[in-house]
């Protein structure tokens, strides 16, 4: 007996969706009741909404095939299969978790509670987490491989997080993501169910449903219980069907099935070659960012998604052995021009950003705006020795564009070097200035001024012969303060701290701003012309010299 033409008529797949919308902005006592309504009996919240939640996910087409083909009894049994299955969830919630792994299982937990949340970002954060620390163990513990007790336990963890994760990544249509995962898990354990359904789940969604379906035959043999699975074997089955009656559309899955293959294969050999070079690198702890923190886990999920999804490529960094540390005391002027320490990490980064193509750049920018200042701000000093104040944080978040970063792949890598290097040597210039200092409570505040102005004059030359030589950079500069004079408002900082410039900077209209842009672009054109002729006469300073006493003296004389 089918259902009657007004139950059809209601149960429409946008209605059914409404109603999964609906359900997941219950809470877990609304869930109870509206079970209890259905008939379902006391029933798991979480369990209500895992299942309503997979109903927005079906096609149109597949929801009213589902609604026609179900009959009443198919309902009843359903419902005692639900109050059947409640018991089990509970046990498993009863029994005690160990505690060889305490971290593992804290970061698990802590992916369970958001994936109830429906936060699948930091859900998916905390389970990579997980597995990469459960990656470490296995690389950095040999004794593990000797131990079976703990050994057994930590690979069934393993296939544990791994399996959320995909469960995540398939919430997130991030199926190639799911393959890979649920891979790793069938090496290890060819008959699980879970794997196994994950697999043809993935598949089945890229349109490999001839290969779905042998992953889900597994998968509806395991988990015989579970109407999800048998709903996607049977939806298999029937694609397959119709791909039998229909030529055109068998042959479009061939052509998938021959694509994807060499794409995984392809994916599979830049993964192995990425492990092999991190295994090669040195272990690197950030000491001075808080690694537990959400905004870092955040960044290293995205991080994290960039590499498998291809916008990011690591390399490796081959390092050299530095001769010495300490930076000479006596040198020219000369050298210090010419003479750039060599740092092979930083040009390879620099090439590596050079060649990021224009969606590359767009998701760094994207990922730049929405990061937290607070933690940008913590990113910055302990990359470049930098402290920003929130409202330089903020103004660079706002001006960042991808255009800015493609006009930066212009400008010349030694220059950016030399900059860095000023940046970090200016805090430790500042501390020696501080250390010879005498220490009188009359004159203490006079001489805490010292070093700055010092570090001041010493760095306009240096900016000067960095603009000089690489004159493209002045003229990048003076487009952006063009194009958005706010810009001005984050350098002011460099006019010497809190003086009358810095104040009326800060407190300039955006009319103002723009007056003051275009004469201090005007006013930087004249001095680098000046600064250029000084640099064509300094070392010829006494032939100068003498032609203007030469001057001088047939005028006097």
């Amino acid at each position: 007996m089918q259902f009657n033409e007004d139950t059809k008529k209601f149960l429409t797949p946008e209605m059914m969706k409404q109603m999964s919308q609906m359900c997941a902005g219950m809470s877990d006592d609304q869930l109870r009741q509206y079970a209890q309504m259905a008939g379902m009996g006391n029933v798991d919240p979480s369990f209500v909404r895992q299942q309503m939640g997979q109903v927005k996910n079906m096609r149109d087409e597949d929801l009213e095939r589902q609604v026609n083909q179900t009959r009443p009894e198919d309902i009843e049994r359903a419902k005692q299969r639900i109050q059947g299955q409640q018991p089990q969830p509970q046990q498993q919630q009863q029994k005690p978790q160990s505690d060889q792994f305490p971290i593992i299982n804290k970061l698990k937990n802590q992916g369970n509670d958001a994936f109830k949340l429906q936060d699948y970002e930091k859900a998916a954060s905390k389970y990579y987490e997980a597995i990469s620390e459960i990656e470490e163990l296995w690389e950095n513990n040999a004794y593990l491989k000797s131990d079976t007790i703990k050994k057994q336990e930590l690979k069934l963890l393993e296939h544990s997080c791994r399996l959320n994760y995909c469960n995540v990544k398939a919430k997130q249509s991030q199926y190639d993501v799911v393959l890979r995962q649920a891979k790793k898990v069938l090496e290890d354990d060819d008959q699980n169910g879970k794997a196994n359904f994950r697999m043809g789940q993935a598949l089945f969604e890229t349109k490999r449903y001839h290969e779905a379906l042998k992953y889900l035959e597994i998968a509806s043999q395991k988990l015989s219980n579970d109407e999800t699975v048998q709903i996607m074997y049977k939806q298999a089955k029937e694609q397959i069907s119709n791909l039998n009656a229909n030529p055109a559309a068998q042959q479009e899955e061939k052509g998938n099935q021959n694509e994807q293959p060499q794409q995984t294969q392809k994916q599979q050999k830049e993964n192995q070659d990425i492990q092999e070079q991190q295994q090669k690198k040195p272990k690197i702890k950030l000491s001075s960012v808080d690694t537990n923190s959400e905004e870092f886990q955040n960044l290293k999920q995205k991080v994290q998604t960039s590499k498998e999804d291809g916008l990011i490529v690591e390399e490796e960094v081959q390092t050299t052995k530095s001769t010495s540390n300490k930076p000479s005391t006596q040198q020219t002027e000369s050298q210090n021009v010419n003479k750039i320490p060599e740092d092979p990490q930083f040009q390879q980064q620099f090439d590596q950003f050079k060649n990021m193509s224009p969606e590359q750049l767009n998701y760094m920018t994207n990922t730049l705006k929405s990061m937290d200042k607070g933690f940008l701000k913590q990113m910055m000093k302990q990359q470049s020795g930098v402290e920003m104040s929130d409202q330089q944080i903020e103004m660079m978040q706002t001006m960042m564009t991808p255009e800015m970063l493609s006009q930066m792949k212009n400008i010349d890598p030694a220059v950016l070097k030399q900059q860095k290097l000023q940046q970090q040597q200016q805090p430790q210039f500042s501390q020696s200035s501080q250390q010879q200092q005498p220490i009188q409570s009359t004159q203490q505040s006079n001489y805490q001024n010292v070093p700055q102005a010092q570090s001041a004059t010493q760095q306009m030359p240096q900016n000067l012969q960095g603009l000089a030589q690489n004159p493209q950079m002045l003229g990048m500069v003076i487009d952006q303060l063009k194009a958005n004079p706010q810009m001005l408002k984050m350098m002011a900082p460099a006019f010497g701290g809190n003086n009358a410039i810095t104040q009326y900077i800060d407190s300039a209209s955006p009319e103002q701003l723009s007056k003051v842009v275009g004469r201090l672009a005007i006013f930087l054109k004249f001095l680098l012309m000046l600064y250029r002729a000084w640099l064509m006469v300094k070392n010829q300073w006494k032939f100068i010299l003498g032609f203007l006493l030469a001057y001088l003296y047939f005028k006097l004389f």
